[in-house]
């Protein structure tokens, strides 16, 4: 049902010249999204940069902080947030994040490990910007493996439709890239390629366009929600900068780490503009 057959060339030289669609999935920052649609979808910085470091602790001689046990996951402070999660008996990971007036420079490369100097100085800068954020906050970045350092800036895009009449599909961080804080971009992506399989094996629809526009009504308005919830989180867990917001704030979330810890079925948590 296209006119003609899509031609792809890959980065080792070899093509693909008879595809009938295209479906992009080469993550945030996609070269095919850039090539394709310039400047009209590009990322949003959200003001925010992120610390992110490992913590391990040696069993036989100390025990993790005991406050990890009771925790929901958000250490706060004032215009700053941290959260934590238990990897293993001994290793915790954490992630502090604070405003930044623009992007910083990324040290972000997974599994590389970066010079123990970056990461010595990325566990003094954590320890300043959180100054103000209780145990077990200090312990747990001077516990820090400095080899596992890595320094983030947030971006997220509302998310796009197909182009090319429906031949080149964009799903996951290539249409709708989030920050952490939205903790759903794997699982948007996952839903992603479920509804797009659904919708292209489907006998409804007679041609790809039609499928590709179907998949496109779906998808922008769910992951649309999720790019909005997620910049009122953000503005949520680090823009309280006076009493009165912080304790609301920290009220707020210790009301979440109630019911984690004695769940019941909830089905949605929607925080007000």
């Amino acid at each position: 049902d296209v006119p003609c057959k899509m031609r792809v060339e890959l980065s080792d030289g070899s093509t693909i010249d008879d595809a009938d669609v295209v479906i992009v999935a080469d993550g945030s920052r996609s070269r095919l999204r850039e090539a394709l649609l310039g400047d009209s979808e590009k990322l949003n910085f959200l003001n925010t940069a992120g610390i992110i470091g490992e913590s391990k602790f040696d069993l036989e001689t100390e025990s993790l902080p005991v406050e990890i046990k009771d925790m929901y996951g958000l250490l706060l402070g004032t215009g700053k947030s941290m959260f934590v999660a238990q990897e293993s008996s001994e290793t915790i990971l954490w992630a502090l994040s604070f405003p930044a007036s623009s992007p910083r420079h990324a040290t972000d490369v997974l599994h590389d490990n970066i010079e123990e100097s970056i990461g010595s100085a990325l566990c003094r800068e954590a320890l300043e910007v959180g100054k103000d954020i209780p145990e077990p906050f200090a312990t747990l970045v001077r516990h820090s493996l400095t080899d596992k350092m890595r320094l983030l800036s947030f971006f997220d895009k509302y998310p796009h439709r197909s182009s090319m009449d429906g031949r080149v599909i964009y799903i996951g961080d290539s249409t709708h890239p989030v920050s952490p804080y939205a903790g759903s971009g794997a699982n948007m992506a996952i839903v992603d390629g479920l509804h797009l399989a659904k919708f292209l094996c489907s006998p409804a629809f007679k041609s790809l366009s039609s499928a590709a526009s179907a998949f496109d009504d779906e998808m922008v308005p769910r992951t649309s929600d999720v790019v909005t919830q997620q910049r009122k989180t953000i503005n949520m867990a680090n823009g309280c900068k006076n009493v009165v917001s912080v304790a609301l704030r920290n009220a707020f979330f210790h009301g979440i780490g109630i019911m984690i810890r004695n769940p019941k079925p909830i089905k949605r948590i929607t925080i007000a503009s």
